[in-house]
């Protein structure tokens, strides 16, 4: 099953998906099914188009790529959790998640969850 389909089959009859962020789904699908078990892949797949609505298309692109890395390093949870705080940093920002966030990463390092 494509990524796409995966995230249709999650959540009904969905919005159509940005291309870049489909695109990014089937570059990570693997690594996100390893990453987050079959009971929360369905979730990662609606967080992923839940922030492609309420930040810009490149901080959902983002989070689909690093997430999986993100999970495997700080447990599922901890992917979900940078997921809510990019929706509250874009909500603050107004609608930009990746600008709010950029301080909190480690200077010349490439982040495991960006």
């Amino acid at each position: 099953m494509s990524a796409t389909a995966g995230i249709k089959a999650a959540s009904g009859a969905a919005p159509p998906m940005p291309r870049a962020l489909a695109a990014a789904l089937a570059l990570v699908t693997g690594q996100a099914r390893r990453a987050f078990p079959a009971e929360t892949y369905d979730r990662f797949a609606e967080t992923c188009r839940r922030l492609a609505e309420a930040t810009d298309e490149s901080a959902a692109v983002a989070y689909a790529r690093h997430a999986p890395a993100c999970a495997a390093l700080l447990g599922v949870e901890g992917a979900f959790a940078l997921a809510r705080a990019m929706e509250t940093a874009a909500s603050q920002a107004g609608g930009s998640a990746a600008g709010p966030l950029a301080p909190l990463l480690p200077a010349g390092s490439a982040p495991c969850c960006w």
